[in-house]
């Protein structure tokens, strides 16, 4: 079953502003400029990121972040071979810089890496022991395998060190829900709603938690507003009609299961109910 809707599992852009002072922006360059602006992406941020490196006149950790950056482009256009191979060169630059090891541990995951992913996580890491992203990608990776255990203490170490961090409350709560946790996977939920009211993933998994318990009704309570926040969003109908199943509530279901697959919801065994009834 897939994992739904982690926080903060993709590559985050480095910045000019987190690296030590060196050499004038403008002494750098345009290209430079353009390798370090979180607008870019994709493409247009490898070229730019290609060209200030070809450039030249950059120290060796803004080589290492300029290689970075060029592998994060790559690999939002699919091409993580190339991506590890720009990771690689800012290894190569500043092995101590370690943005590179959580960025590359994506691309390692997308080739099936899986210890290339782990060692990278765990220098990570070792160099940022309070980062709270290297924990939140470790974490993440290690739930979609369905080690829900290492990702609770992966989560729970991003939550402690960051008490306020969202994500990371929320990830700890989904990770509680994969260990049959579901009371304290609620508490991150509502802890999560507390800070951002109007979460409708928070809502969601809050209430399958609740229905877990076998609160049906504060789950359905949870799923409706869930569905008011994001009214595009099938998801919310289709945890609503499994939990008006579970009340035997089989023709308020059936209309839930037909809205989820109005706005675009196509998993098999609904796709299965759906033409059951006609639609």
């Amino acid at each position: 079953m897939p994992v739904p809707s982690l926080r903060r599992g993709l590559a985050a852009v480095i910045l000019a502003a987190a690296l030590a002072p060196g050499a004038p922006a403008a002494a750098k360059g345009l290209w430079w400029k353009e390798c370090m602006d979180p607008a870019k992406q994709g493409a247009a941020l490898s070229e730019a990121c290609r060209r200030a490196v070809d450039q030249g006149g950059l120290s060796a950790r803004e080589t290492a972040a300029a290689f970075t950056n060029l592998g994060i482009g790559l690999a939002e256009i699919g091409r993580h071979g190339d991506a590890l191979t720009a990771y690689d060169k800012a290894a190569a630059a500043d092995p101590r810089f370690a943005p590179l090891y959580v960025n590359r541990a994506l691309s390692r995951a997308a080739r099936g890496q899986v210890r290339g992913v782990l060692d990278d996580y765990e220098a990570a890491i070792r160099m940022e022991p309070r980062d709270v992203g290297a924990r939140l990608g470790r974490g993440a990776f290690y739930l979609r395998r369905g080690a829900a255990d290492q990702a609770f203490a992966d989560f729970d170490a991003a939550a402690r060190i960051a008490p306020k961090d969202a994500d990371a409350i929320y990830n700890r709560g989904l990770a509680l829900s994969a260990l049959s946790r579901p009371r304290e996977a609620e508490a991150d939920f509502s802890r999560v709603l507390s800070l951002f009211p109007d979460d409708a993933f928070a809502l969601l998994e809050r209430g399958k938690a609740r229905g877990a318990q076998g609160r049906h009704g504060d789950a359905l309570a949870d799923y409706d507003a869930a569905a008011r926040k994001r009214p595009e969003w099938p998801d919310p109908h289709v945890a609503r009609g499994r939990a008006l199943d579970a009340v035997g509530d089989a023709g308020g279901a059936a209309q839930a299961y037909l809205r989820a697959f109005e706005l675009g919801a196509r998993d098999d065994w609904l796709r299965a109910k759906v033409q059951g009834m006609g639609g």
